[in-house]
């Protein structure tokens, strides 16, 4: 079935693409083996189906978990064709793919740590946190990324350490189980990543041997010495909280020093380059964007503040956002641009760029953050996946491809969850089960769960990297999980770029410092006291004033953040979104469909109703890779034309359906591939050349809708009917007229019938889009 952009259905006409065969056995397991999943799920969204949903996701943490542990621990990661594990590669030292993250410390269990407590398995987290104590360490010979190693084992540390501390977390451990040992070997940790922040500049190594410090690689006489913004500016959040709980200062100053020296370097368009020479302090590239290279520099500078109340990072995250509206966002994505002049260098962006549309959710830059994640939904919608690098240049699903594997990345499921608590709206419901049915359908084998190794061809490769557990999960349990203490907790808690919740207040204070374990808390000072380091003085640590005016920014706190925006979408829609017209629901709706919040600001998608939902089905018109339609039949054509969803939240027979105009366009398809537009008016004749002086007659609610066209006589000659067949995939009766097409002169014979199916050049018309 031929299908629009990135798997939604296209009103221009296209030829069909001949299907190959399935990529049968991987790794000795069949391609469909231990990934059979029941095609069929409820999108009614009830407490029952969203309870249904978290345990699948459960079941796939468990399963990736499970083997994880009997097959690959206690080496760093599961490899689960192979049915193995694996760590660094000693043989190869330049191997930085698998060396920076792989550093002989079970990654995968310390970077999943967390998860046990937000699911509630409060006996294996304890389970898991002693095995901690008795099988890691950090003393190990391996040369690591600096930046790596922090969001993923620092993180993971504190993290755990704050879920096994603080009481109104509810998952506290006893002080007779538990002796703070997560938090030492975090401190251990960040000692031994300290010595890469001793540079002239101020600006980090990239990498450190966990025994030697910074030293070259095995085999090479020189360091390396180009870093990326990202990496080098990114461990603000685990190196401050580091200092907090335990004192010592050093990490966080290293920290800051070293994200304001990068914030110092930034171009007069206040733009900053993705990679830097860490000696000399040179950029060594002038592409910049919000993905790869410098993500989580503009994440940090935002949930710094947010955890720790400094203005000046908000100042800071303000000024280059601004800047990346001015020269990177199109309206609907951010492009790579050179950052000393702003213009645009290159055609392609990236997967990790997926993650953005959530922070301009927790700034409160909700509009464009749904444009935005759109997006990168329309790419998962098509390769099951999002490719590490797409074209937007190339209107072909497969030569657009630029990078091709999908290692289960994160970053768009994560926005969806931000979406989601921001608006309440099913839609992102819809996006998150159909992103897990694509893993259980796809990535699910029976050692593990495998990252797609080419979107192109479904080719698995033999990875579990560590933050599938720790972040695509988690994010997508979260999601189905209304009652979890994340999407309810009245603080100033952030999730840290790998999706770790950490905290830092008065119960962090008192329950999580240093002091409440005086074994560590004297092994410290003592150490402090050898360095001649002043303690830092906890109590002169300011929180979030409980006066703050909230009003003046919605990042303050997530849950207040949330509702403010909740409150906006519903109060305020009209004027918020009028810029690129969302239709706004009506103010009462008189329809019966569950509600998430108690208070009704969702009963049914605006997003899905909003007839700017298809915009980017006209700029780009592809198909599907051949390998999904194979392999998975099953798989709907489009995450937002699965009838169930369509029957419950956008039908267009709905009293909870957005307002609809008189007035209506037909984006009518021409050969060429290229579209006009021409409004029309029911019983209106217009002259426009493809439909000769006819004029539309609408009997159906069309706003916003893809409507398949199928003629209604076998024949081919003047005033032929087209009735309408299908609405967005929902077959519906044969009575519908839509225009009568004069097909006198030179269009006759470019029309013909077969299997009542209208083509045009050869071509199958599937639809005409109709849209405001």
């Amino acid at each position: 079935m031929r299908t629009g952009l990135f798997g939604l259905r296209s009103s221009a006409v296209v030829a069909a693409v001949s299907v190959v065969g399935g990529i049968g056995a991987l790794g000795g397991v069949e391609a469909g083996e231990a990934r059979a999943v029941n095609p069929s799920f409820s999108n009614e969204f009830s407490r029952e189906s969203l309870d249904s949903l978290k345990s699948e996701v459960r079941d796939l943490f468990y399963h990736g978990w499970t083997n994880y542990m009997d097959i690959a621990f206690p080496e760093d990661e599961l490899m689960p064709l192979s049915c193995s594990g694996q760590s660094a590669d000693l043989d190869d030292p330049m191997n930085m793919g698998l060396n920076d993250v792989l550093g002989g410390y079970s990654v995968t269990l310390v970077d999943s740590l967390d998860m046990f407590a937000i699911m509630g398995d409060d006996d294996l987290f304890v389970q898991y946190v002693a095995d901690v104590e008795k099988y890691v360490s950090f003393n190990v010979s391996s040369t690591v990324q600096v930046f790596e190693t922090t969001i993923r084992g620092m993180g993971g540390l504190l993290s755990a350490h704050l879920y096994a501390t603080i009481p109104r977390l509810g998952h506290r451990i006893n002080e007779s189980e538990y002796n703070g040992h997560l938090l030492g070997l975090a401190y251990d940790l960040g000692e031994r990543l300290l010595p890469a922040f001793d540079t002239v500049s101020g600006i980090p190594h990239p990498r450190v041997h966990l025994q030697e410090g910074v030293v070259p690689l095995p085999g090479q006489s020189k360091l390396i010495t180009e870093t990326c913004t990202s990496g080098a500016g990114s461990m603000l959040l685990e190196f401050s909280l580091l200092s907090r709980l335990t004192g010592d200062p050093r990490f966080e100053k290293a920290a800051r020093r070293a994200f304001f020296q990068l914030w110092a370097r930034r171009a007069s368009t206040n733009l900053v380059g993705i990679t830097i020479d860490a000696v000399s302090g040179n950029w060594q590239s002038v592409i910049t964007g919000v993905g790869a290279g410098v993500d989580s520099f503009y994440e940090y500078a935002l949930k710094y503040y947010v955890l720790f109340g400094d203005k000046s990072f908000f100042e800071v995250f303000e000024t280059a956002y601004e800047a990346l509206k001015k020269y990177s966002f199109d309206g609907w994505m951010f492009h790579n641009v050179n950052f000393s002049t702003g213009i645009y260098i290159t055609s392609w962006i990236d997967a990790l760029g997926a993650f953005f549309p959530g922070l301009q959710v927790l700034a409160g830059d909700l509009t464009s953050a749904i444009k935005n994640h759109l997006v990168y939904y329309k790419l998962w919608n098509t390769y099951g996946g999002i490719p590490e690098r797409w074209s937007t240049g190339i209107h072909d699903a497969i030569d657009s491809v630029v990078l091709e594997w999908y290692p289960l990345r994160p970053e768009f499921i994560e926005s969806n969850y931000y979406l989601y608590q921001a608006t309440k709206d099913p839609f992102y419901l819809q996006v998150g089960a159909s992103t897990l049915r694509d893993l259980q359908r796809i990535n699910k084998v029976a050692c593990g769960v495998a990252g797609t190794q080419d979107v192109r061809t479904g080719e698995l490769s033999d990875r579990m990297e560590s933050f599938f557990l720790s972040e695509t999960v988690k994010y997508l349990y979260v999601l189905f999980d209304e009652e979890n203490i994340l999407n309810k907790e009245f603080s100033n808690y952030v999730y840290s770029t790998e999706a770790h919740p950490l905290w830092y207040d008065e119960s962090v204070l008192e329950y999580s410092s240093v002091e409440r374990f005086p074994e560590l808390a004297s092994k410290i000072a003592d150490n402090l006291e050898v360095l001649e380091i002043p303690r830092y003085e906890l109590d002169l640590f300011t929180t979030h004033d409980e006066s703050y005016n909230d009003d003046e920014d919605c990042s303050i706190r997530p849950s207040v953040m949330f509702q403010r925006i909740r409150d906006i979408w519903q109060n305020r829609k009209r004027e918020q979104l009028a810029s690129y017209k969302i239709r706004p629901v009506k103010p009462e709706p008189q329809c019966t469909v569950w509600d998430t919040t108690n208070s009704g600001p969702f009963l049914q998608s605006s997003i899905a109703s909003w007839n700017g939902f298809y915009t980017l089905d006209n700029f780009y018109d592809y198909t599907k890779p051949d390998w999904i339609t194979t392999n998975h039949p099953d798989r709907p054509d489009a995450i937002e034309l699965v009838p169930e969803f369509h029957t419950n939240f956008v039908d267009s027979q709905s009293t909870c359906r957005a307002a609809v105009s008189s007035q209506v366009e037909i984006l009518f398809a021409v050969p060429s591939g290229e579209a006009s537009k021409t409004p029309y008016s029911v019983g209106y004749n217009h002259g426009h050349p493809s439909l000769k002086g006819q004029h539309l007659v609408v009997a159906l609610d069309l706003y916003g809708k893809r409507v398949r066209l199928e003629r209604k006589e076998n024949f081919v000659g003047p005033n032929s009917t087209f009735v309408i067949t299908a609405v967005d995939d929902i077959d519906v009766k044969d009575v519908l007229l839509v225009h009568n097409l004069d097909l006198s002169g030179n269009d006759a014979r470019l029309i013909q019938m077969v299997n009542n199916t209208v083509l045009f050049q050869g071509f199958r018309i599937e639809n005409i889009l109709i849209d405001f």
